[in-house]
């Protein structure tokens, strides 16, 4: 899927005047984005007739000197910072030391959505593609693909009888799967509004989970990607459903052919719902709705109080809660609003609920994410 995506979008960039260059007078390609062991990035673009170009990423912007705090502190939306042209039209930017991770980022060239184009690390989107920037320390990422025991994954397509659409979503099996004949819990693993069901999968879940169970740090498990947006076209759903649309087509179409197809634990006790930002809000509407069906509920960036500072009113009271869950997990980053999140978490407990709350230190964005599954969510499920 990855080499697909990068494939179409070279086809792209080649064809904008931008990047253009007359036949026998092409330029060598510029190294983008270049990350020396200092932990420097630079980020290079050839764009002759540009007149602004900048890079969308808010965890660089967040990292660059003389960066103010409170500029990205509650925003939900991407920062841009300029990058300056030098000789022969290439526009370049130096940032860092940066964090050891794995980030996303886009161009804006003139006030367009431009990929890199000598970055084939793409990650996949509902509206847009992005790139990956890989920065590495003195030991592996988490997310790496390391000499350990692999699992699979699996993309299935399936025609949805709750909403006359062909769909897909992409299922992940631990390691020893196909040979076990053993039964295993499944998660069920929410991307954000501008993600599609390959997402997760591209920015490494399936690495995290193989390297998880390496570690003995969780327990193995399916993990099942499903598609959070719907087309339109779409057969309507009654206005009452969970989550909608999404909602009915997990409940009615995805989650019966996983357990048709896969070996997963089919009660309530091996089910997990977790998902980030905009399926943060599917799960908690899905989740606390149907507590028969899950017994792990995880918010990642998203979720939380009403605009009267009160809880949700799909929140059942603490009794059921605290009876029915075996883990309510709470995260969000420290630059998204943490205090909220904390002030969440704060009426919870007045409610009697229990639940796990955890600040980490980025924002809204996937190194929150993926830190979120490995060292706090894939850890605490199922045990």
């Amino acid at each position: 899927m990855r080499t697909i995506a990068a494939a179409v979008a070279l086809l792209l960039v080649a064809s904008s005047p931008v990047f253009a260059q007359a036949p026998g007078d092409r330029p060598a390609p510029v190294l983008s984005p270049e990350a020396t062991p200092d932990r420097m990035v630079t980020f290079r673009l050839r764009a002759p007739d540009a007149e602004r170009v900048t890079v969308v990423i808010a965890e660089i912007f967040r990292q660059v000197p003389g960066y103010d705090e409170s500029w990205y502190t509650g925003r939900f939306s991407d920062d841009e910072v300029p990058l300056e042209k030098g000789p022969n039209g290439v526009w370049s930017l130096t940032v860092g030391p940066l964090v050891p991770d794995i980030y996303d980022y886009v161009y804006m060239v003139d006030g367009v959505r431009t990929l890199d184009p000598v970055n084939l690390d793409i990650k996949p989107g509902d509206a847009a593609l992005e790139n990956w920037l890989t920065v590495r320390g003195a030991e592996p990422l988490y997310s790496d693909q390391k000499p350990v025991p692999h699992g699979a994954v699996t993309t299935v397509d399936y025609e949805s009888r709750s909403l006359s659409l062909v769909r897909h979503f992409n299922v992940y099996t631990p390691p020893g799967y196909e040979t076990s004949g053993e039964r295993y819990p499944v998660l069920y693993l929410l991307h954000g509004a501008g993600n599609s069901y390959a997402t997760w999968v591209s920015a490494g879940a399936h690495h995290i989970m193989d390297n998880l169970v390496a570690e003995g740090s969780a327990t193995p498990m399916i993990v099942v990607m499903p598609n959070g947006h719907v087309a339109a076209g779409a057969n309507e759903v009654p206005a009452d459903t969970p989550a909608g649309a999404f909602g009915a087509d997990l409940l009615t179409d995805v989650m019966p052919r996983v357990e048709a197809r896969f070996r997963t634990i089919e009660d309530r006790e091996g089910r997990a719902i977790v998902g980030l930002s905009m399926g943060a809000g599917q799960t908690a509407a899905l989740g606390f709705a149907r507590l028969d069906l899950f017994s792990h509920i995880g918010l990642m960036s998203g979720a939380g109080l009403d605009r009267e500072g009160h809880l949700r009113s799909y929140m059942p009271d603490a009794r059921t809660a605290n009876d029915k869950l075996r883990l309510f997990w709470i995260g969000r980053g420290e630059g998204e609003n943490a205090d909220g999140a904390r002030a969440h978490s704060q009426v919870l407990t007045d409610n009697g609920i229990e639940h796990a709350l955890h600040i980490s230190q980025f924002g809204h964005s996937w190194i929150t994410w993926r830190r979120d599954l490995y060292y706090e969510v894939g850890p605490k499920l199922f045990q």
